[in-house]
């Protein structure tokens, strides 16, 4: 896909992370564009969570500027950046384990809500009319992601796999404008990782844009628009899938010399 003349929608501007000594991330440029799968690769240790819990308000950055839609949201904290249009799965699930599948996702659609303390205690007609959308919003996501069968199962029963795909379907209930997806097909098998990458190709034609960090090359190279790799907290290279299999500083990050 060709990014020339595409809004940008998120943008990172020389964004640094020191923690003391150690330099995680160093003066890294990136550009997130309207309907664009984004990759973001390199070794382990390279600074690719770090740069994702930055976006997300996690950690503030040491230098640098975070953008959504030209707007900064460094510094920002992380329930605030989500109002911006910013959700995410993580790397380690964050589930609510002992609730119900449902009402997981139903605590993702509650993010755009705001109901009046009266209503809440009274449980009004109003209360009542938004507790349904937040649960039709909510079933729609399952479904989205294949999960309605698991609505009334708790989180913690589900099969890895489908404890993977419930996360990002709290994260899309969100109403997200960019989905931050870190290592998405860790611990998948082939016929999961492949579910997967249908899943993140639906996305995206629902207008979501996509930030992918992952360590499944062929998942990166199969869906990607765009790929950015970074080493020691430095961008090494940025190019088309084809154009990054081929780059030699890539071979040199992932294989030494």
């Amino acid at each position: 896909m060709n990014s020339l003349n595409r809004k940008v929608v998120l943008q990172g501007i020389k964004v640094t992370k020191h923690f003391g000594g150690v330099r995680a991330l160093q003066s890294l440029d990136f550009e997130l564009h309207e309907g664009e799968i984004l990759g973001l690769i390199g070794p382990n240790g390279s600074g690719k969570t770090t740069l994702f819990n930055v976006i997300s308000g996690i950690f503030p950055p040491t230098s640098g500027d975070v953008l959504v839609e030209g707007e900064s949201i460094c510094g920002l904290p992380s329930h605030v950046v989500a109002a911006h249009g910013l959700l995410r799965s993580f790397q380690n699930l964050r589930l609510f384990k002992r609730l119900p599948v449902l009402t997981n996702v139903k605590i993702g659609a509650h993010l755009g809500v705001k109901t009046a303390l009266f209503d809440t205690l009274t449980r009004s007609p109003v209360f009542r009319r938004l507790e349904r959308e937040t649960g039709e919003k909510a079933l729609r996501w399952l479904a989205f992601v294949g999960l309605q069968h698991r609505a009334n199962e708790l989180a913690r029963n589900l099969p890895y796999g489908e404890q993977k795909l419930l996360e990002i379907a709290r994260a899309l209930a969100g109403n997200p404008k960019v989905l931050l997806l870190d290592e998405p097909a860790a611990g998948l098998n082939p016929p999961e990782v492949a579910a997967l990458a249908d899943v993140v190709r639906r996305i995206r034609e629902e207008g979501i844009m996509i930030f992918i960090v992952e360590h499944n090359m062929r998942l990166v190279m199969d869906i990607c628009d765009r790929v950015i790799v970074i080493n020691f907290g430095e961008k090494v290279a940025e190019g088309t899938p084809a154009q990054i299999q081929q780059n030699p500083a890539v071979q040199e990050a992932y294989l030494g010399t």
